[in-house]
């Protein structure tokens, strides 16, 4: 019989723990107040030094009337304040919970400046979930929206303000399933952001473009799908919902595949929720360790995007990073073309696939001119669409002016060989210089376009920007030319009439008309001073 009792003795703890865990148990309310705005709320004290304060929706799930905050609609906008006076004493609103069963606020919630936190409490409908607001604004200072603090919003179009906060952490299932949001709205994630869990995004329609910031060090892999054991989407359009994923750091985010508060990134406090079964303290927690092996559920495949963007000469990386490697053959980059249609460009640790539309050049010498007019031409090789440039090459690269080009790298395939290309580059800024050698950089000049000295270094050194190529060329084959002129539609068409082909152009001297300092014409100029088209020229 005492074994009978404590059995259910335990039996009945577990079932109050449970309705606890569920947030049944009433959550301390330190004073009800009305603020400037009209509202009359509930608040808790959570930093008694500082005067920082929790305002709840309501004190525990499914409140009566007298555990619910009242919000006030002028003009049919609620506005929820950042400070709060009581008792003389101002205090700051940090965080907004518990309006899971009260989200009883008009079609515009503005939220103040000054709120830091959505949600942080309970295990799961603790911030601003189920609210019906259409137009939410957000304050600057946000900074932590904790597990489904806007998820099933289901009667929300638009949210503003996202961008310009100080986000650090977006958690497990934060907008999920924002069903409503109409077709001109995009989410654009602030700087800031460190960590996104999963299924934070997960249902959201008419985003086909995902961008994400650089300073994302931390991702769940199904971020923007659903989960596969329990969120079945059974609507094509929504599983069309993510094509195409723009990543900005060059280092890949660490990919997991759940969301926990043992995993988010070092160096910011959260309100701690779920470390401990029911331990609500605020902590700061650090990643620790490698992420966990992720489930690849075949429902979760037809999710994945068709297309992931990385920084220049990232591909790589990526490739080999765990996680990340399930999206191999579907990286891409972007580089951005001059209003010439011409640059220059350099990969350090990737391939390159000549796109569709371009053409790559390599100049492997030179050939003097013969006249003192004109420029010495660069010899050229051209190499068509579909063509691999081995990585660490630099290579000219044509395009449709002022366009971005995007291509393919670090792919497998033959790769050209490519010996006596004078073209170097580099991944990072960087000045060249050394005896023996002139350097020339990519213009166009009074010559057109083609290779000139940069500046007043005459030719001593070029200073190029990060993925660019210069001409470096032994000062015998320099022989101190100003510029060297560059045929490349003379190398394109060799190549696609008898394929690659290396093409010394033989250019016609313009027939210009030569003159000494005293005006007189000079057929047969030796060494000295002239004047050929109106410049002066030294032979």
């Amino acid at each position: 019989m005492k074994k009978l009792l404590l059995i259910l003795l335990c039996c009945y703890s577990i079932g109050v723990l449970a309705l606890e865990h569920d947030g049944y148990t009433p959550e301390r309310v330190d004073f009800r107040e009305t603020d400037e705005f009209g509202n009359t709320c509930l608040y808790q004290i959570i930093d008694a030094t500082n005067n920082y304060v929790m305002l709840m929706g309501q004190t525990k799930r499914s409140p009566t009337a007298s555990e619910r905050s009242t919000f006030s609609k002028v003009g049919n906008k609620t506005t929820l304040p950042g400070k709060i006076v009581h008792n003389g004493i101002t205090y700051q609103v940090k965080r907004l919970c518990f309006f899971a069963d009260n989200g009883d606020v008009a079609d515009t919630l503005v939220i103040s400046e000054g709120v830091e936190q959505i949600g942080g409490n309970w295990y799961n409908e603790d911030g601003m979930i189920w609210i019906q607001a259409k137009y939410i604004y957000l304050p600057k200072s946000l900074k932590h929206l904790a597990r489904y603090s806007f998820g099933e919003c289901w009667g929300t179009y638009k949210y503003f303000g996202l961008e310009n906060t100080q986000l650090l952490d977006i958690r497990d299932g934060a907008f999920n399933q924002n069903h409503a949001l109409v077709s001109d709205f995009k989410w654009r994630l602030p700087q800031t952001v460190r960590y996104i869990g999963d299924r934070a995004f997960t249902m959201c329609p008419l985003q086909h473009e995902f961008e994400l910031p650089e300073s994302l060090d931390t991702i769940n892999f199904k971020f923007i799908d659903p989960d596969a054991t329990y969120h079945k989407v059974k609507d094509a359009t929504q599983r069309d919902f993510l094509k195409v994923i723009k990543l900005n750091r060059t280092t890949p985010p660490v990919l997991l595949d759940v969301d926990t508060s043992t995993r988010t990134s070092d160096g910011f406090t959260i309100y701690n929720w779920d470390i401990g079964l029911f331990s609500w303290q605020e902590s700061t927690v650090h990643y620790a360790g490698a992420p966990l092996s992720r489930y690849v559920y075949d429902d979760v495949k037809l999710h994945t995007p068709d297309s992931l963007y990385t920084p220049i000469d990232a591909t790589a990386l990526y490739q080999r990073q765990p996680g990340w490697d399930m999206y191999k053959g579907k990286y891409y980059e972007r580089v951005k073309i001059g209003a010439t249609g011409y640059r220059t460009y350099y990969l350090q640790n990737e391939n390159f696939v000549v796109p569709t539309g371009c053409t790559a050049y390599v100049i492997t010498g030179t050939t003097p001119s013969g006249n003192i007019a004109n420029p010495d031409q660069a010899n050229v090789v051209a190499y068509a669409a579909g063509k691999i440039i081995p990585k660490q090459t630099g290579f000219i690269l044509k395009g449709t002016p002022s366009s971005t080009i995007v291509y393919r790298a670090n792919e497998t395939g033959t790769e050209e060989t490519i010996s006596t290309n004078m073209l170097v580059g580099t991944a990072t800024e960087q000045e060249f210089s050394g005896t023996g050698y002139k350097y020339y950089v990519l213009a166009n000049g009074d010559q057109g376009l083609g290779f000139y000295k940069q500046g007043s270094r005459n030719g001593a050194s070029m200073k190029i920007g990060a993925h660019q190529a210069g001409l470096r060329l032994p000062e015998s084959i320099a022989r101190g030319a100003k510029s060297f002129i560059v045929d490349f539609d003379g190398a394109r068409e060799a190549t696609e009439a008898a394929g690659i082909s290396t093409v010394a152009p033989n250019a016609k001297p313009n027939a210009d008309v030569i003159y000494d300092l005293q005006g007189r014409r000079v057929v047969n100029p030796t060494h000295g001073i002239y004047i050929i088209n109106g410049k002066k020229v030294i032979k």
